[in-house]
Parts: structure tokens; sequence; C-alpha cells
């Protein structure tokens, strides 16, 4: 698992802030633990950590992202970064990411079958999944 340590630090460094080899300073790691926090809290994907040596909770899929969302959250602060087309479209990516993750396909018994507009799919939706995966089995 990571550390929150490690979150911050891979934050700075997709920023280009900092070099992998580089310390920062006890106020910039104070600073992103409680942006950290925030993230956590607000978006109900960990609880609070009081260290930057504490493991945070997460799966291990989303430590990418959730460096991205940090450095998306910190960016403000560092006025000499540009945030770049790139970058926003990566901030994006890791959000998505994020949700995909936390929101997993729940199982249910229904076929793959129900034509559109039966609830099946949506066009509204922010993937074309459908909602109902189809089943090995199938269910009539």
């Amino acid at each position: 698992m990571a550390t929150a340590s490690d979150i911050i630090n891979g934050a700075l460094r997709k920023l280009g802030v900092r070099a992998s080899e580089t310390s920062i300073s006890a106020a910039e790691m104070a600073d992103g633990l409680e942006d950290l926090n925030d993230i956590g809290e607000t978006n109900l994907l960990f609880p609070a950590v009081d260290t930057e040596s504490e493991e945070l909770r997460v799966p291990r899929g989303a430590v990418g992202p959730l460096k991205l969302v940090l450095a998306e959250k910190i960016l403000p602060d560092y006025a000499d970064v540009q945030l770049t087309p790139q970058l926003q479209k990566e901030f994006a990516d890791a959000w998505d990411e994020i949700w995909r993750i936390t929101n997993g396909t729940i199982e249910v018994n229904f076929p793959n079958t129900l034509p559109m507009g039966s609830g099946n799919q949506d066009s509204q939706y922010l993937w074309n999944d459908t909602f109902f995966r189809e089943q090995e089995k199938m269910n009539f």
C-alpha cells in the first residue's frame, strides 16, 4: 500500500515541481497532506490520515490516478506550472479512473438483451457501458 508521502511526492513529480531524488519541505508536506485528506474525505475515497508515513486504504489501481487528482488540487499553489491541455486531460482521465475503480459493476440477474430505452444503456452516461453486463448463462 502507498503512504501519504508517496502520493504527495508523486503529485509533485507529475507537476514537474520536484524531481524524484529531491526532498520536499515540511510546509509542502503539511499542505499536501491537508489537500490529500480533503480529497479522500470529500469524495469518500479513504479516511483521513494523521501523518505522511501512514498508509492509505485505497485500491492499488487508484494510487496513480490519486497522484494526478492531488496534483490538480495543488496546482494553484505553483504559479510557475502551466496547465496544458495534456495535463488537463490527464486530470480528467484520473477522475474517470477513480470513479470506475470505486464504483464497480453490480452483479444482477438480468440479461443484457434489454432493448435501448429500457434502462440498459444511456446516451448521457459517461461511457457506453451497459448497466447489465452480459451473462454467460442467459436468464429467460
